[in-house]
C-alpha cells in the first residue's frame, strides 16, 4: 500500500513534467510513418468514411495522392533527394527566422523591456524553432523510406485501404 501511495505523491508533485512527455511522446508518434496514432486516425477515417458516399470517394482520393507521392520515390531516386532538400531548406528558412526574431527579442529595441509581460518575439522566435523541430522530424520520417522494399510495403499498404474502401462504396450504390 505504500508503494501506491508513494508513486501517487510521485505523480501529483511531476504531474506537469508526466504532460509535458505524454504530449512529447504523441507528437513523436504522430510524425513516425509507422505510427500507431496514426494508424488509429487512419482506421477511423475510413471507418467514417463508409458512412457516406461522398466521403468515401474523399477519402478515396486523398489515399490515391498518398499513393501517388510515394510511388513516384520508387520510379527515381531524385524525387526523394529533392523532397529531402525541399524539408532541409523550410528548417533553415523557419529556424533562421526564429533566431532573427530571438536577436530581436534581446535587443529591446522594438518593445519596451519594462512592462512585465512576455514579449511576442519571443514567443513566436520559440514558435518557429519548434515548428522547425516537427519539419526536421518529419524529414527523417520521409528519408527512412530509402529502400525501395520499404516504399513498396508503404504502397502496398495504401492500395490495401484503397480497395476496401472502394469495396465499401460498391456495396452502398448497390443499397440504393
Amino acid at each position: 500500500m505504500n508503494v501506491i501511495i508513494g508513486i501517487w505523491h510521485w505523480v501529483v508533485e511531476y504531474r506537469r513534467d508526466l504532460v509535458i512527455g505524454l504530449c512529447v511522446g504523441i507528437v513523436i508518434d504522430l510524425l513516425s510513418l509507422r505510427s500507431r496514432i496514426g494508424g488509429l486516425i487512419g482506421i477511423i477515417k475510413n471507418k467514417q468514411a463508409e458512412h457516406s458516399a461522398t466521403a468515401t470517394e474523399t477519402r478515396i482520393k486523398a489515399l490515391e495522392k498518398q499513393r501517388d507521392n510515394m510511388a513516384t520515390f520508387l520510379t527515381s531516386d531524385k524525387a526523394l533527394y529533392l523532397f529531402t532538400f525541399r524539408y532541409l531548406f523550410l528548417t533553415l528558412l523557419f529556424m533562421s527566422v526564429g533566431i532573427g526574431l530571438l536577436a530581436l527579442n534581446d535587443t529591446g529595441a522594438l518593445y519596451d523591456k519594462s512592462q512585465p509581460h512576455v514579449s511576442p518575439f519571443l514567443i513566436f522566435g520559440i514558435g518557429l524553432l519548434a515548428i522547425a523541430a516537427v519539419v526536421a522530424a518529419a524529414a527523417l520520417e520521409i528519408t527512412a523510406l530509402d529502400t525501395r522494399e520499404k516504399v513498396t510495403a508503404l504502397v502496398t499498404k495504401l492500395n490495401t485501404q484503397i480497395a476496401e474502401l472502394q469495396s465499401a462504396l460498391a456495396i452502398m450504390r448497390q443499397k440504393r
